[in-house]
């Protein structure tokens, strides 16, 4: 399992010792994830976990998820098994010109939102200002309060921050958020492998910049600030 994880992740899992801190984070993981009320947290609660690059945090949720999926398969335990959908792949997805639909994924079952970025909360899509993660909490919110279906969030922006950038005058969603989730940060430095930190250092700090490459032609999509703003492929 180490051997899978780094491989996605580029992070190693044997750099260092794990510290007091990181262990106590680890075992009310642990606790949280079989519900008991054993741990500090409130297992009926979601998770936002914050932290430097190369923390842990992917690395974390993704061995995370492969235990879920294991008690899933195995003993047919599904209270918490969670989707895995990678935030960047999503916002280039809908950059790209696919509908907004593909957002209504997140109305149902348990979700992880790996790497909320700032430039993902307003989007110009076709002339039309979005609050993409607005949307997709306020759904993740719904699924929690009425079904009890889990969320875990990773980020590097820090809890006090990350609910003030996505207030954008929704004073509703930042009540929700205190109500849903339960902070926790990753301390330490950077464990990701000197080949993985240089692969992200040419891809630039947020890795928005080659969607152009992939989805549109030149001058299709331009980041204005915080927001891009894309054309459609048929009117260039």
């Amino acid at each position: 399992m180490k051997r899978i994880v780094k491989n996605e992740t580029g992070v190693d899992l044997k750099a260092d010792k794990i510290d007091d801190y990181t262990k106590a984070i680890l075992r009310n993981i642990c606790y949280w994830m079989i519900g008991s009320n054993d741990g500090e947290w409130d297992p009926s609660k979601s998770l936002y976990i914050t932290g430097g690059l190369g923390v842990g945090k992917t690395t974390v949720v993704m061995a995370m998820n492969m235990v879920l999926n294991f008690f899933r398969m195995r003993l047919d335990w599904s209270f918490k098994y969670l989707n895995f959908q990678s935030m960047e792949r999503l916002f280039l997805e809908t950059m790209a010109g696919q509908e907004l639909k593909i957002i209504s994924r997140f109305s149902s079952g348990g979700w992880i939102l790996d790497d909320i970025k700032p430039e993902m909360y307003l989007i110009n899509f076709y002339g039309q200002e979005v609050q993409l993660i607005n949307r997709i909490l306020h759904a993740r919110h719904e699924v929690w309060k009425y079904n009890g279906k889990q969320t875990i969030i990773t980020s590097n922006v820090p809890w006090v921050k990350f609910c003030d950038a996505t207030h954008l005058n929704d004073a509703r969603l930042v009540d929700r958020l205190s109500q849903q989730y339960i902070p926790v940060t990753f301390e330490g430095k950077n464990k990701r492998s000197p080949a993985t930190r240089l692969k992200h250092q040419k891809n630039g700090s947020n890795n928005h910049g080659s969607i152009a490459k992939r989805k549109y032609k030149p001058g299709q999509c331009e980041k204005h600030g915080s927001r891009w703003n894309c054309t459609s492929p048929d009117s260039a």
